[in-house]
Formats: C-alpha cells, sequence, structure tokens
C-alpha cells in the first residue's frame, strides 16, 4: 500500500523540491500554510505529515499539539522539515508530539528514509493500538461473560434451595430482570396444571396461546427480537432479545441453561408433591382404620365388660341366696363375699383402664389429623 504524506510549507520552491523528491514514491499532497493543512488532512487522511515550523499564522509546533489531542487523527506520523536547527528547538519539536526532525536543506535520500521509517513506525503503532483496543474488548466480554454467568449461578442456587413453584419463577423473572430481558414464563406440570408468570401478574391471550403451541416445539424458536426457549415442562418467552450478536449468543446459552435447569426442577418438584400426596392418602387411610379399631374396641369392650359385670352380679346373687345351704362360717362367708367383690372392682379399674387407652387413640388421631392439616 502506497504511503500517503502532507507536506504542509509556506515557502514554494520547498514545495516544488518535496513534490519532485517524494511523488514518483509515495501519494503526496501539498498545503502552503496550516489553514490549508487543516483542509488536507481531513481530506486526503495522510499517513505522514511533513511539517514546516516557521508559517504564518499556526506555527508548526502548534499545529502538532492540537493534532496529538484529537485521538481520531493521533496515528499520523509527523517529520519536523525546518531550518531550525539547534538542539532546543528539536527538543520543542519533541515535545510538541513529533516523531522525527530533518534539517533544511535536506538530503533526499535521507527524507525519503525516515519516511519509510516512520511510516513502518506509526504501521506497528496502529497494530498494537487495534491490539490493545481488541484485547480490552475481550476483557470487557470476558468480565461481562463472567457476571452473566454469575447471575445464572445465582439463580440456581436460589433455584435448587426452594421447594415451590412460586418461588422458582420468582428467581427466574428476577434473573430475565437482571439481562434487562422481558418477557412471561410457563410450566407444564403433572400436579399442578398449566401455570403462568410474568413481572406484572398477567398474561395476555396471545401469550397463553404461544406458551400452549411451545409444548412440542423446538427448544429454541426465534422471530426477530422474540425468542421462546422450550422443554417439555417448561417455555420462557423472551420479547425483546439483544440485537447485538455476541451479546444475543450469550444470553442465549444462559437461558438454554436456565430452561434446562427449571425443566428438571419443576420434575423434581412434581416427585415430591405425588410422594406428599401419597402421604397424604396413607395418613388419611391410617386414621380412618384407627378411628374405626376405636368405635369397634368401644363397643365389643363394653358390651363385653357390661356382659361379665351381670354374670357376676348374677353369682353374687345366687352365692347370697345359697349361702345358707353351704353350712359356712361368718368369717367364711364374708371372705368369699369380699373375694367377689374384689374381681368385681378389678372388672371396674380394667374398664377405665381401656376408657384411658381409647383417649390415647383419639388423641393419636387427632394429631395426624392436624399433620395432614
Amino acid at each position: 500500500m502506497t504511503v500517503k504524506v502532507l507536506s504542509i510549507d509556506d515557502t514554494p520552491p520547498n514545495q516544488a523540491l518535496i513534490n519532485k523528491v517524494l511523488s514518483p514514491h509515495f501519494d503526496l499532497d501539498l498545503a502552503m500554510n496550516a489553514e490549508e493543512g487543516w483542509l488536507k488532512l481531513n481530506e486526503f487522511s495522510p499517513d505522514i505529515i511533513l511539517l514546516d515550523v516557521n508559517m504564518p499564522g499556526q506555527n508548526g509546533y502548534d499545529f502538532c499539539r492540537v493534532l496529538r489531542e484529537d485521538t481520531e487523527k493521533d496515528n499520523v506520523g509527523v517529520i519536523f522539515l525546518s531550518a531550525l536547527t539547534s538542539l532546543d528547538e528539536r527538543l520543542e519539536g519533541y515535545a510538541a508530539g513529533g516523531d522525527d526532525y530533518v534539517c533544511k536543506p535536506f538530503d533526499p535520500t535521507e527524507l525519503k528514509a525516515k519516511i519509510d521509517a516512520n511510516s513502518v513506525v506509526r504501521q506497528k503503532l496502529v497494530a498494537a493500538k487495534n491490539f490493545a483496543a481488541q484485547a480490552q474488548s475481550a476483557a470487557f466480554t470476558a468480565m461481562t461473560s463472567s457476571s452473566e454467568m454469575g447471575r445464572v449461578l445465582d439463580f440456581l442456587v436460589h433455584s435448587l434451595q426452594t421447594s415451590d413453584y412460586h418461588e422458582v419463577a420468582n428467581h427466574l423473572l428476577s434473573m430475565l430482570k437482571s439481562f434487562d430481558l422481558s418477557g412471561a414464563i410457563a410450566f407444564r406440570s403433572e400436579e399442578m396444571g398449566n401455570q403462568y408468570y410474568s413481572p406484572s401478574g398477567v398474561i395476555s391471550p396471545l401469550e397463553r396461546e404461544l406458551f400452549e403451541q411451545g409444548n412440542g416445539a423446538a427448544r429454541i424458536v426465534a422471530h426477530k427480537h422474540l425468542y421462546m426457549f422450550n422443554s417439555p415442562r417448561t417455555s420462557i418467552l423472551i420479547k425483546n432479545m439483544p440485537a447485538n450478536e455476541t451479546v444475543l449468543g450469550r444470553l442465549r446459552d444462559h437461558l438454554a441453561i436456565a430452561v434446562t435447569v427449571v425443566e428438571e426442577k419443576v420434575k423434581s418438584l412434581d416427585v415430591v408433591h405425588q410422594a406428599e400426596k401419597h402421604k397424604r392418602a396413607l395418613l388419611t387411610s391410617g386414621i380412618g382404620l384407627i378411628d374405626s379399631s376405636i368405635t369397634r374396641m368401644d363397643s365389643g369392650f363394653s358390651s363385653f365388660v357390661d356382659t361379665l359385670k351381670s354374670s357376676v352380679d348374677s353369682v353374687m346373687n345366687e352365692l347370697e341366696e345359697h349361702m345358707m345351704f353351704l353350712g359356712l362360717s361368718q368369717e367364711q362367708e364374708a371372705s368369699l363375699i369380699q373375694k367377689v367383690k374384689e374381681q368385681h372392682s378389678r372388672l371396674d379399674d380394667l374398664y377405665e383402664q381401656t376408657d384411658d387407652f381409647e383417649r390415647e387413640l383419639i388423641e393419636a388421631s387427632a394429631t395426624l389429623r392436624k399433620v395432614l392439616d
């Protein structure tokens, strides 16, 4: 690629010589003062500027200083071409931002060599700046991606810790908000049925219809800025996916991970709810059996004790009637009657113990009902 050189010098003979010497080797343009130099700088976009120091209006040093303040043009090389040759003047040129200094009258071969050398240096400088910019961009992208993954991991941790469908949805909506994404969520739970969530709490008929069509659709469905991420039990509908391909790719990956995690979480919650339902059914059945046993035991034991007491009373009466025919002494009769009364008392104690046991079973049944409630 031909190097573009702009010569700014207010002396026509100098410009004529520069044109003769350099035009065969470079793409050359000429300006007769600083004002014209600024116009040519914007129009011609040179790689190297040959800059005279003593010019009317703005001198070469001031021109270079202003040039170096313009970040869009600081890649342009500046070679001062001047009859001022002292050390102080050279230092002034360096302080102004010059890259090289050639004294007049100049040697054509030296000037060409310096232009070639400065062109190589400027190309390396531009390449280094581009590399630095790319590295900075890559670092920024890495930090952004790391921050985004942090939010995804935060969602994963909170989702794993919850045992409620609504909390999972709220954590997912919170993650979407952190990415500046607007959308809605659908869960297709075997236990809870279809559930829909949005930041406003309202799902439009069209969103509901899209979710119904998302059941069994491709894993990722895209239409312009609208994306839907699907799994058998979960769909995430996003209305405003970004246009930037890099950001879009990252968020697409994040949401694909999220829908997979939610799918497994809904599946596990369904299993937990099924187990809870089965446990409740077993508890309900157990309580029914306890209540039924209490009723049968109370009825049967009461009847048994009543019958036994009646038999003992009958034996007591008969014993008292026949006592006179047994030829027993008064002490023997009293002892026999006392033993019969003791057995009768034991029956009463046994009945009371049965009442205590029945009360304990009733309390156990009531406790199980509280567990179910």
